[in-house]
């Protein structure tokens, strides 16, 4: 089964559940496929060895070949619970630009647990992240919250291999969206012949990204290791097209499109890079 059969067979379970609900018609949008690199360095700072962690990263991210889109800044703490538990927290900083917008800024917080198996040489992990996202500029409140809440899920595999400075590793992840915009909050206002939105209702939930990863750490001296590793982003997104005050948005002549204009656009949008992360142990 193809990576983009998967996403259509998720796509058509969650789609009936918020069709449900919803009275606005959508249209499916052309998919879109990007391409880029993720490139990162950062310091692992051991303050006490396998229990407390303080770790700085600088990391690069580009789209279309090699257009600059994201700048990140992270630092984070780890502390290790259990042998099988760890909790850690994560501040970000990020800087990210289009032609559209140019740069624009975000402050985003995390918050995550992460359980270890071992078998042998074989390492099962399994991670849950909370995120909540700050925009530091001015949003359509009606398109979208000033502020994004994420819930993350990843199963990790990694294998020692005996001998080996390259243990290979993969990884996927379930992204879902907890407060984007509800459609059901739009209703039609049959005298004007528009459909407007009564409140801003961030109550809908839905699976928004699937990412896999498959690639290897490389051990180049005791303390320095190198990721090297593939992406792949299947990005699913409901996009509300309405203008700032909740009404649908008018055509260049200034009228309304009428109860037939699709308000709602299924946006489906895949990402493979190539990515290197490089970290130095203290």
């Amino acid at each position: 089964m193809s990576i983009k059969s998967l996403i259509a067979i998720l796509a058509s379970l969650a789609l009936p559940l918020m069709a449900g609900a919803q009275t606005l018609d959508y249209v499916q949008a052309d998919n879109e496929s990007d391409y880029g690199a993720r490139i990162s360095a950062g310091v692992d700072w051991k303050v006490i060895p396998k229990k407390l962690h303080i770790e700085w990263s600088e990391e690069v991210r580009t789209e279309d070949g090699f257009d600059l889109s994201k700048l990140y800044s992270n630092i984070g703490l780890d502390y290790r619970i259990t042998p099988w538990l760890k909790a850690g927290a994560e501040y970000s900083f990020i800087n990210s630009h289009s032609e559209k917008n140019g740069w624009r800024n975000r402050h985003r917080g995390r918050f995550s647990l992460t359980g270890y198996y071992k078998a042998g040489r074989m390492t099962f992990s399994l991670r849950e992240t909370v995120q909540a996202t700050c925009k530091d500029y001015s949003v359509n409140n009606y398109q979208e919250p000033q502020i994004d809440a994420k819930l993350k899920s990843r199963l990790k595999f990694e294998y020692d291999i005996p001998a080996c400075k390259f243990d290979p590793f993969a990884s996927a992840e379930v992204r879902n969206t907890l407060n984007a915009v509800n459609p059901q909050s739009f209703t039609y206002d049959s005298v004007n012949d528009r459909w407007n939105a009564s409140a801003k209702d961030y109550s809908d939930v839905y699976i928004d990204r699937l990412r896999f990863m498959l690639g290897g750490t490389l051990k180049m001296r005791k303390t320095h290791e190198l990721d090297i590793f593939a992406v792949l982003d299947c990005n699913y997104d409901l996009d509300i097209d309405t203008n700032s005050e909740g009404l649908e948005k008018k055509d260049l002549d200034g009228k309304g499109y009428g109860n037939s204009y699709p308000m709602l656009t299924l946006k489906d949008k895949y990402f493979v890079g190539l990515g290197l992360a490089y970290r130095f142990e203290l």
